[in-house]
């Protein structure tokens, strides 16, 4: 089963979190993490919303409680880190 995860970010700035979220692909992968998306609320731009796929709850949990992670994300400028939940599809459709 894919889990995703929703969580928000205050940021200090947008191309700095970007550049190093991108640059850290890599472990996310390795640790459990699938496919995301970033979006920013409308009329705050330093304000974040992912949704990112996770293998597993408790995989993400290990890759989110790591003392690298806690500390690159003070390095880039995350200021708050919301509460992560985590979804399951029950049902998708179209308006057709």
């Amino acid at each position: 089963m894919i889990y995703v995860l929703t969580v928000g970010h205050k940021i200090e700035d947008y191309a700095r979190w970007l550049a190093a979220y991108e640059g850290a692909k890599g472990r996310g992968k390795e640790a459990g993490q699938g496919p995301y998306r970033v979006f920013r609320i409308h009329d705050d731009p330093n304000n974040l919303v992912l949704l990112v796929e996770w293998e597993s709850i408790e995989k993400f949990k290990a890759f989110i409680e790591s003392d690298r992670l806690q500390q690159a994300m003070r390095q880039v400028g995350v200021l708050e880190f919301g509460t992560p939940h985590f979804l399951v599809k029950v049902d998708e459709g179209t308006l057709d």
